[in-house]
């Protein structure tokens, strides 16, 4: 998996290079994780089309991990991911939405632990 697509969106960031770098290493990161966790087809989870409802909410997850974790905001995940704003703020909600119903809030816990920690780890050593 290279980091050469997200970098290149990253590079349209109105951030310092580092800021870039280390919003896109975080993304990556969280889409690792919703890709293990969901257990969907990397490919699947970077295509343009919603997908399937396992897919979307990967990608849903995955978002709201990069947001939770990175402290990323929308316009960043926008950029990013080449998704809309409205987009990556309609999968923040259906996140929280299903977290408050009590869906899957420990895994999203220990999904968000587990992509700060890798993130702080693999930022720290400048290697991914």
């Amino acid at each position: 998996m290279s980091l050469l697509p997200v970098m290149e969106a990253a590079s349209r960031l109105r951030l310092a290079p580092i800021q870039a770098l280390n919003a896109a290493i975080i993304l990556r990161l969280a889409e690792i994780a919703a890709v293990n966790a969901f257990r969907v087809p990397w490919a699947r989870l970077r295509l343009a089309s919603r997908g399937k409802q396992r897919v979307s909410g990967a990608r849903q997850a995955a978002f709201y991990l990069a947001r939770r974790a990175g402290r990323l905001d929308f316009m960043e995940l926008s950029r990013l991911s080449g998704r809309d704003r409205t987009t990556i703020r309609h999968a923040f909600t259906c996140v929280e939405r299903d977290r408050a119903a009590g869906c899957f809030d420990l895994q999203l816990v220990l999904l968000e632990q587990a992509v700060s920690h890798s993130a702080r780890s693999v930022i720290r050593s400048g290697t991914f």
